[in-house]
């Protein structure tokens, strides 16, 4: 399900046991509805019906942070470039963002103003956000290792 920017604010602290409740279905029924997986459960088209008003009034929206604990993945991209007020570098972040969002993952942007010590503080940072992946334009001098060993522990980067 996509979630709809301008359905009702999303009220805070709704869970999917809430929304099932609500709807008279179980948290897997409605897990299924809300997941699109209704058709191939057999799930009523009342049922899906109810679910997902419910859903609408409500304005319910799921928790991408636990979806992404259980995915194994975030849907969310680090990108760090040397200059945000270049217009090269914004351009490239604007098709980046406008790409990634299109294919529902969030893209964190970071500046390295240039400085080799602030691009490993960002990518460490992005590390504990647990991206799924880092495009870099680094500064980086050519013999630094910090990108290989991000990528030799399994973190893909571009």
């Amino acid at each position: 399900m996509k979630p709809n920017l301008s359905s009702p604010p999303v009220e805070i602290g709704l869970k999917l046991s809430d929304i099932a409740r609500l709807a008279g279905v179980s948290v897997t029924t409605a897990s299924y509805v809300i997941n699109g997986k209704a058709a191939q459960r057999r799930i009523s088209a009342a049922t899906v019906e109810r679910v997902l008003a419910v859903v609408e009034e409500h304005g319910y929206q799921p928790d991408q942070q636990a979806a992404g604990l259980r995915r194994g993945q975030t849907r969310t991209l680090g990108f760090i470039l040397p200059d945000l007020e270049n217009p090269s570098y914004a351009r490239l972040a604007k098709q980046l963002e406008q790409g990634t969002r299109a294919r529902g993952y969030q893209l964190l942007i970071a500046c390295s103003d240039d400085e080799p010590e602030t691009e490993r503080q960002v990518v460490n940072l992005f590390r504990a956000r647990r991206c799924d992946a880092l495009i870099v334009a680094s500064c980086l001098p050519a013999g630094d290792d910090t990108h290989a060993r991000l990528v030799a522990e399994g973190l893909p980067g571009v």
